[in-house]
């Protein structure tokens, strides 16, 4: 199983890239959802639970915030509220 503290420390890797890429928008990128499953599942989770994550989190919370968050952890700011309580319901802490 993943902790969800790996996973956001997965997203900021992820959305790093991608953020580079193109603006932020009101939907995320198909490319978004592929990095962050692929990096949750090479952390050793099932992919069906990383699915799961990423639609949790899809589901509230816009990609420019989710970009905000990411950028924030990555400073050293707190795990998105959103990562934590998604992966407690997705089976992942």
């Amino acid at each position: 199983m993943i902790i969800s503290k790996a996973v956001s420390a997965a997203a900021v890797a992820v959305v790093a890239s991608l953020a580079a890429a193109g603006p932020a928008a009101a939907s995320y990128p198909a490319a978004t959802r592929v990095a962050f499953v692929n990096v949750c599942v090479g952390k050793g989770s099932p992919l069906k639970r990383c699915e799961c994550l990423f639609n949790y989190v899809q589901s509230g919370e816009t990609y420019k915030v989710f970009l905000n968050q990411a950028s924030a952890y990555e400073k050293g700011g707190a795990i998105a509220r959103i990562e934590i309580t998604g992966a407690a319901r997705c089976g992942l802490t």
